[in-house]
C-alpha cells in the first residue's frame, strides 16, 4: 500500500493491512480530498487498464476534486463533501467499461473519525461481455466542430446526425481518432446521476 507517512498516523487506528489487500480498488483522501494513500488494487487497475503513467499523473498529495469531466465531477466532489460533513456513507453506480467487457461498479466513500477524510472503494459488481452493436470509427462520429462526443461513464459515443443515438464504437478506447469532448448520454444520467438532472 502506498500512503503518505504523516497522514498514516492519523489513521493508525485503522486496519490498513485489509485495504492493502483488498482486490477493490481503493483510495484515502483527506478533508481537502487530496490523495494520501491508494491500494495495490488501485495502481493494478490504471496499470490494466493503460494508466501506466499513474503513479506520476496522481502522486500524494493531489487533489481528486479536479479530477473527471462536468458534470459527474461537481456530482460526486457535492457528494464526497456531504459524507465528511454529515458523516454519513455515500454510494451510486456507474460503468466503467473496457473495450473487450462491460463493468459496472459500485463506489462507496466511508467518512473517516473526526472529518479527516474519506476511504473511496470501487467494488467490481458486475463483468460480462458488451451486449451492445459494436461499430467500427469512422468520420460519421466527428461533430461539425471536428469532436468526438462520448458519455463519460458507458463510453458511448453521441451519432452527430441523430442527437438523441448513443453508440458503441470501442475502437475509439484504445485510438485516438479525434479529439474527445465528454458529455454524459440521458440514460446513464436517468440511471446513475438522478441528483444532477
Amino acid at each position: 500500500m502506498i500512503i503518505d507517512p504523516e497522514f498514516k498516523k492519523q489513521i493508525a487506528y485503522m486496519d490498513l493491512a485489509s485495504i492493502k489487500n483488498s482486490n477493490d480498488v481503493i483510495c484515502i483522501v483527506d478533508a481537502d480530498m487530496k490523495l494520501r494513500a491508494y491500494n495495490r488494487a488501485w495502481q493494478a487497475f490504471a496499470m490494466n487498464n493503460g494508466g501506466e503513467d499513474i503513479v506520476q499523473k496522481y502522486p500524494l498529495g493531489i487533489s481528486i476534486a479536479d479530477v473527471g469531466e462536468e458534470p459527474v465531477k461537481s456530482f460526486i466532489k457535492r457528494k464526497y463533501r456531504e459524507a465528511m460533513a454529515l458523516n454519513k456513507m455515500f454510494g451510486f453506480d456507474y460503468e466503467c467499461s473496457s473495450k473487450q467487457v462491460f463493468r459496472l461498479f459500485r463506489l462507496t466513500a466511508y467518512p473517516l473519525l473526526n472529518k479527516q477524510g474519506l476511504i473511496i472503494s470501487h467494488h467490481l459488481v458486475k463483468q460480462c461481455p458488451h451486449t451492445d452493436k459494436s461499430m467500427d470509427f469512422n468520420k460519421q462520429f466527428v461533430n461539425r466542430e471536428g469532436m468526438i462526443v462520448q458519455c463519460i461513464n458507458c463510453r458511448k459515443v453521441r451519432d452527430p446526425n441523430n442527437m438523441d443515438r448513443w453508440l458503441w464504437v470501442p475502437s475509439l478506447l484504445e485510438q485516438g481518432c479525434a479529439p474527445i469532448s465528454h458529455g454524459i448520454c440521458d440514460r446513464c444520467l436517468d440511471h446513475y446521476y438522478p441528483d444532477i438532472g
